[in-house]
């Protein structure tokens, strides 16, 4: 499961310990393109309380998805109903 990881403690982040901690959990930063104060990191449901005992100066949330809507126009036919 994915699931995001934010800083928000006010001491400066040591990114090779959090890369050490979340590899010691069995799981994998996925997208760190917002390091050193958000990640996207893949890890298993049952590492998820270990993991944040021990990154104590992050938050730790479950990725969520939304269904966009269809913003496409009804138009009646296949051609725009001519």
């Amino acid at each position: 499961m994915n699931y995001i990881i934010k800083h928000t403690g006010d001491k400066p982040v040591d990114l090779k310990k959090v890369a050490e901690v979340i590899r010691a959990h069995q799981g994998d930063l996925i997208d760190g393109s917002a390091m050193p104060t958000m990640g996207l990191v893949k890890i298993a449901p049952e590492e998820i309380e270990s993991l944040k005992q021990n990154l104590d100066e992050w938050q730790v949330f479950p990725e969520k998805s939304y269904q966009v809507p269809n913003t496409r126009k009804k138009t009646g036919g296949p051609f725009g109903g001519f």
